[in-house]
């Protein structure tokens, strides 16, 4: 959107210099050519993805825990989802969340709680930032706290895989995000 609100202004600048005579045709010719395929270009590009790339990638953090609240929701309607459940259950607690990988799992979490937590007070000045690590940390708090008491669910292994894709994409954004500013600095 910036590059269709910023065109008209450049172009009214390069119409003042043909009127004042200062640059004959050709010259004017390329200052418009480059500013149509270098800035504006650019310009709706990155309007363009913070419009769809944001979205769909919220979509996807939350697109795991409403699966596992809709597979918590039916496990009391339908067998086979019921059935289902208990089957990933036993497989879930035999390989990936066995009690000593869950310890881990919780560890990791923390210690991304607590570097989330310094990072928003020594380095939190943007907008984006905060709202990046304000998000982070609470979703490592509710994993740590959800790893560890919410376990008579049905869909517990599906709450905290959701749990965990959120907090991965909220890690990556952050990555991301500081990598972009020390590349800038």
């Amino acid at each position: 959107m910036n590059g269709v609100w910023t065109r008209p202004i450049l172009l009214k600048k390069v119409n003042q210099i043909r009127n004042n005579d200062i640059f004959k045709g050709e010259t004017i010719r390329r200052m418009v050519l480059s500013f149509s395929s270098e800035k504006g270009d650019d310009l709706m590009i990155k309007a363009m993805k913070k419009f769809f790339l944001y979205p769909l990638l919220i979509l996807l953090q939350f697109s795991g825990i409403i699966l596992a609240i809709v597979l918590e929701n039916l496990s009391s309607e339908k067998m086979g989802v019921a059935r289902y459940l208990i089957f990933k259950k036993q497989q879930f607690e035999s390989t990936y969340f066995t009690p000593q990988l869950i310890l881990i799992y919780t560890i990791v979490l923390g210690i991304g709680a607590i570097i989330c937590i310094l990072l928003l007070l020594t380095k939190g000045k943007s907008r984006g930032k905060i709202i990046m690590l304000i998000v982070a940390v609470p979703a490592n708090i509710i994993g740590i706290i959800f790893m560890q008491f919410n376990k008579d669910l049905e869909a517990y292994h599906f709450f905290i895989i959701g749990m965990l894709i959120v907090i991965a994409v909220q890690y990556f954004w952050i990555m991301k995000f500081f990598k972009q500013e020390s590349k800038s600095t």
